[in-house]
């Protein structure tokens, strides 16, 4: 009854199998032939295609060859098992809960609004949210991923009198790729460096609602102080000149005296702008539209005209004082200067009006920065640790500058389960079109995460 001999076949990574043959005693010539056989044999291509393919399948495992009576040894010494390192690493899903406010100034097309909104402001009006942060690691580097989406609104801040309401909208996207390198590592923490970058997507709307009444009384408080200032100049350049305006009573002189408190006068629209900041509710020139009412052309015309007409019927009161024959002309200049001052309150409601926006202002852009950064983990007690990240980027490649800081209290809930609470603060520096943002992202941090 014929035995069984068995060769041993082992596999390594390169392909390269190893044979042991032990054969019976008896079948040791057989074995020698075979060898001399097979070294006369032409190995085409499709032979060692198929050598290869056998070697995947069979990898691992024994073949019986048919022998010679005898008992099976097998040389254990020349087996050769590999067992190779499969192992991606450890997979940390987090899922984080961000419950942020909004801080700072948000401009649309030329228009910025002044927002500051904390969480318990904002919680009403987010239509939606979602967040997930993910990571590989293995020894010491890892890739990370975090991804927020978030879209809300909320009320600027208390408007003005030129305003009844003010709405701001914000959808925001932000995707977040870094590679950490560990550089320190012990039973008491770790330290990661981190270098990446942040992709950001920005979309605001504003809304602007108009107080009619109250623009009337705003416009007419504006045309009065330009009144006053046009007064005191007139009265300031009359009296420094009076001799003059007596002697010479050429509508030249008088032009130039015109043209002098016009000069003055210009100056007060720089305080027009800052009172239409006020009545729209934001910090001086915050929006931009005060600029825009006080550098327009109607205005501007408006206020000069004003000022000449003042400083005309000063020259002539002036002169009808002195006991000269001009009180004809006298009261056409009081007259021009009347129908300047009716004109002055107009142009400026009319500028108001025109200037905010009654429709939605809408803009949206994109960007990515990069960023360099690090994040430490240490150990308080057993299951207790404190976890902080800082990041700077931007540099002007994308925003001009952003920066992130997290700080947290962390619980190790289970071998692979842990707990953070913490702060987190986000702040954005970005002006592209007709979009800006100086504004800031920060508030309580929650995340739940699963090592797998």
């Amino acid at each position: 009854m014929p035995h069984f001999t068995w060769i041993g076949l082992t596999h390594r990574s390169t392909f390269s199998p190893t044979f042991s043959c032990v054969p019976a005693k008896k079948s040791l010539r057989g074995c020698l032939m075979l060898a001399r056989l097979l070294t006369k044999i032409k190995i085409t291509r499709p032979m060692r295609t198929a050598y290869h393919f056998l070697l995947v399948l069979l990898s691992g495992c024994t073949l019986p060859v048919l022998g010679h009576a005898g008992e099976p040894v097998i040389d254990e010494s020349k087996v050769i098992v590999t067992d190779p390192d499969l192992s991606m690493g450890d997979l940390i899903l987090t899922m984080p809960g961000w419950a942020a406010g909004l801080y700072g100034s948000v401009g649309v097309g030329g228009v910025n609004a002044e927002v500051s909104e904390s969480v318990l402001d904002l919680a009403p009006n987010i239509d939606m949210i979602g967040a997930l942060n993910a990571e590989l690691r293995r020894e010491k580097w890892g890739v990370i991923f975090d991804g927020l989406y978030i879209k809300m609104s909320a009320d600027g801040d208390t408007p003005g009198r030129l305003l009844s309401n003010v709405n701001v909208g914000v959808k925001e996207s932000i995707l977040e790729g870094a590679v950490a390198y560990r550089v320190f590592e012990s039973d008491k923490g770790w330290i990661d460096l981190l270098a990446g970058a942040r992709y950001m997507y920005m979309g605001s709307t504003l809304q602007m609602t108009v107080d009619n009444a109250g623009v009337t009384s705003v416009s007419q408080e504006l045309s009065s102080r330009v009144i006053d200032r046009a007064v005191q100049s007139a009265k300031d350049e009359v009296n420094k000149r009076l001799p003059q305006l007596l002697a010479d009573l050429s509508t030249e002189l008088s032009d130039r005296v015109q043209d002098r408190v016009a000069d003055r006068v210009d100056g007060i629209r720089e305080d027009l702008k800052d009172r239409i900041e006020d009545g729209l509710g934001a910090r001086p020139r915050g929006t931009g539209i005060g600029d825009r009412i006080g550098d327009s052309g109607p205005v501007r015309d408006a206020i000069k005209e004003y000022a000449k007409a003042t400083a005309e019927a000063r020259v002539e009161q002036a002169r009808v004082n002195a006991g000269l024959l001009r009180q004809a002309i006298l009261a056409k200049a009081e007259k021009r200067r009347d129908e300047a001052e009716k004109n002055l309150a107009k142009a400026i409601e009319a500028r108001i009006k025109d200037t905010i926006p009654e429709t939605e202002l809408a803009a949206s852009t994109n960007w990515v920065d990069p960023f360099i950064g690090f994040r430490a983990r240490a150990i308080l007690c057993d299951q207790w640790y404190a976890a902080l990240r800082g990041d700077i980027g931007g540099f002007g490649i994308g925003s001009e500058l952003t920066w992130n800081a997290f700080a947290a209290l962390g619980y190790q809930m289970k071998e692979n389960t842990t707990l953070e609470l913490g702060y987190r603060h986000l702040s954005i520096d970005y002006e592209s079109g007709g979009f800006s943002m100086d504004a800031s992202m920060s508030g309580p941090y929650l995340g739940l995460g699963v090592t797998f």
